[in-house]
């Protein structure tokens, strides 16, 4: 029996669904490979700044390619070779919302202190008509600013971020729900609200250049300031019925499936208001990241596509419940992350652990059955990538543990090697693996070493 190694990641509590995938991402092979979907080693975390001086990395915002970070209250830029410059203070301890024109940066905390730099100096917004903004995006000219806690944007004159018009705003007309949070994508404000959200265009009205779009408003609200995101000419986002969209032209499309919303569902407001929404591009995969404080779960929108279904895998760093990157930005051709330990990494694929820390490789199936009746599992075998030992480690393991009651309780780990470095016909079999009414097997590689699972094949009686 195929024991379907590329299939999806739920991890609830038996036996309500027992699937995990951690850091372990799907990738679709072409036509003719034995296994259709395999799971490949998530990319490491490398050092890129040992020069930053901070605290929480709170935004990075890349502007005529340089990248500038916001680490604990001191702006900074970046170069290509991590060395990093002090620029000037911004104030709170809070993320930032940064936008750009190319030519200056515009950074909000969600008060009334704003700042712009404008590639030679930092200096806050003092105009009496700016209002406390904790989001913001440039659009057609003009820098678009959500007020704090209401249903109300506004904007900047136009190439002008250090300069307002008292009547530049708007408030949310479709329903009077508070906007949660809003984006721009392909030249659209969306306004997302607590139960409705609305389309805006720039129209050129010399009144107010942004006018509502009509037969486009949806009955679908959004959880969390940070939630939705622009990826590949789309939108993502937390609805506020606890279910993951994505924008098909103007409609949202759910694309979690039934384990994770009951995840979802179990957190308390909380933690999901806090959700954290980025967006990474990597090797033709575009992963949609959601971060709470409980876990990190990643659409695989790539994958999802290929296989008609939607694709989910979760991150995980050692020492936490999510993955410990809480910013991405791309900038020098590389993809940048943050922390809110004031460390600036680099996704790596060269680079087998989280700057130093293990990363755990998991991967456990769905339960296997016959109608309840005993089964006995005479053999089992893991496809993987072969002769991956490093001069560090120099026989790595993976280890296999066993659930006969549903995914509730776990028999003691076995090992087998992965094959030391130039072996490449090592198997990893596990025999005599006794009777249940259920199998369900979890594997996980702790070794700082790079993991392709290729499939696995289970042997199966009854009796």
């Amino acid at each position: 029996m195929n024991l379907n190694i590329g299939g999806g990641a739920y991890s609830l509590e038996a036996p309500i669904a027992v699937q995990s995938c951690i850091n372990l991402y799907p990738e679709v092979q072409p036509e003719g490979a034995v296994e259709r979907v395999i799971l490949r080693r998530f990319p490491g975390l490398k050092s890129f700044s040992a020069s930053l001086v901070g605290g929480k990395i709170r935004g990075i915002k890349r502007m005529a390619n340089v990248a500038y970070v916001v680490s604990g209250t001191t702006l900074y830029s970046v170069t290509a070779t991590g060395v990093s410059t002090s620029i000037g203070t911004i104030n709170g301890i809070d993320y930032v919302s940064m936008a750009t024109d190319g030519t200056n940066l515009v950074i909000v905390n969600g008060t009334t202190t704003a700042y712009v730099y404008n590639g030679t100096t930092l200096v806050p917004i003092t105009d009496a008509d700016f209002l406390a903004a904790d989001r913001v995006f440039y659009l057609d000219t003009y820098f678009v600013f959500h007020k704090t806690g209401t249903n109300v944007f506004f904007i900047s004159n136009s190439a002008n971020p250090l300069a307002f018009t008292a009547t530049d705003i708007a408030s949310k007309e479709g329903s009077q729900d508070l906007i949660i949070s809003f984006i721009v994508a392909n030249r659209d404000l969306v306004l997302m609200g607590s139960d409705t959200m609305e389309y805006w265009k720039n129209t050129g009205d010399t009144d107010f250049t942004f006018q509502r779009l009509e037969g486009v408003f949806q009955e679908r609200g959004v959880i969390g300031l940070r939630s939705p995101v622009n990826m590949d000419n789309t939108i993502y986002f937390l609805g506020n019925d606890r279910v993951v969209y994505r924008i098909d032209g103007f409609r949202p499309v759910r694309i979690s499936h039934h384990a994770m919303e009951t995840w979802l569902s179990d957190q308390v407001p909380g933690v999901l208001d806090q959700v954290n929404g980025m967006t990474i591009t990597y090797q033709g995969h575009y992963w949609y990241v959601m971060q709470f404080s409980t876990g990190t779960w990643v659409y695989d929108a790539t994958a999802s596509g290929m296989i008609e279904q939607p694709g989910w895998f979760q991150l995980q760093s050692w020492d936490k419940l999510n993955w410990r990157v809480e910013v991405v930005e791309n900038c020098y051709g590389k993809t940048l992350c943050g922390d809110a330990d004031g460390y600036l990494y680099e996704l790596d694929h060269n680079t087998l652990n989280e700057n130093g820390n293990i990363q755990l490789k998991q991967r456990s199936t769905i339960y296997y059955h016959k109608e309840k009746k005993n089964l006995s599992c005479a053999k089992v075998e893991l496809g993987f990538k072969q002769g991956v030992a490093t001069s560090s480690v120099s026989d790595p393991q993976v280890f296999m543990e066993i659930s006969k009651d549903w995914g509730r309780t776990w028999h003691s780990r076995r090992s087998r090697s992965l094959g030391a470095a130039g072996k490449y016909n090592q198997r990893a079999v596990w025999r005599r693996n006794g009777r249940g009414e259920s199998f369900v097997f979890r594997w996980s590689v702790t070794d700082d070493v790079d993991v392709d699972l290729t499939g696995a094949y289970g042997e199966f009686g009854l009796g």
